[in-house]
């Protein structure tokens, strides 16, 4: 969302939220517990990634980030959809635990954040916060494997929606480039996931959009799957 409107030269307050407890601030702001919410002008608020996505085009039309075309419209729309509801709830997941694992790490997350905690409490907080989290989200850990597991089959989707040009234009970027890239880009902060990603065409697009994405997870992290053989990934 933040990078949609940066593309479209929007000027917009940021406001960060806690982790786990994020749900009440939200509802009492947007009325629903989940994240993103975007105020615009005095009266009009949208929730989701997707919903904000289409507000922001009727905003400011240009750039677009939904093609005009019907066809290559559906096409952006559906991956767009599949990176919020697969993609995006696996990698959340994988992600908490990831960091809740390493809890040192926290606090290169927070460094373009404003929240009201001092990045020292990062490290301590960050462990049974996250955990809570992931059981809040319902994930068992076993079930957080089996995402992790999911992982290779995942990225290869991603590779072919780039090599059928759905999606990997860097330079006119649409809302399934900025859906999916964030969640590659968040992958990318894990060392244990350097092998799996490496040389991978959605590695490239996610680095492309998202150069300053912040963190950095040190290896002991998660159990990274094998890079596969990538027999229908663009090259």
């Amino acid at each position: 969302m933040e990078r949609a409107l940066q593309l479209k030269e929007i000027p917009y307050d940021r406001v960060d939220l806690v982790p786990v407890v994020s749900w009440l601030p939200q509802k009492l702001m947007f009325g629903r517990r989940t994240a993103p919410g975007i105020r615009i002008g005095r009266h009009s608020r949208v929730v989701g990634s997707r919903l904000i996505m289409r507000a922001l085009d009727s905003l400011v039309p240009e750039p677009r980030l939904y093609p005009h075309d019907p066809e290559a419209r559906a096409l952006v729309e559906e991956a767009e959809e599949w990176g919020d509801t697969v993609l995006q709830d696996e990698v959340r997941p994988i992600s908490l635990l990831g960091i809740a694992a390493r809890p040192e790490s926290a606090a290169s997350f927070l460094e373009a954040a404003s929240i009201p905690l001092p990045t020292s409490l990062a490290a301590p907080t960050t462990g049974p916060l996250f955990r809570a989290e992931v059981r809040l989200l319902g994930f068992t850990p076993a079930r957080v494997q089996e995402m992790l597991d999911a992982l290779p089959s995942r990225l290869d989707h991603v590779d072919v929606l780039i090599q059928e040009e759905v999606i990997g234009d860097p330079a006119s970027p649409n809302a399934a480039d900025l859906q999916i890239g964030a969640s590659i880009a968040l992958l990318g902060r894990f060392d244990d996931l350097g092998p799996l990603l490496a040389d991978r065409p959605c590695k490239r697009l996610a680095d492309d959009l998202f150069p300053d994405f912040p963190g950095h997870v040190p290896p002991g992290a998660l159990d990274a799957p094998a890079a596969p053989v990538h027999a229908r990934a663009a090259g």
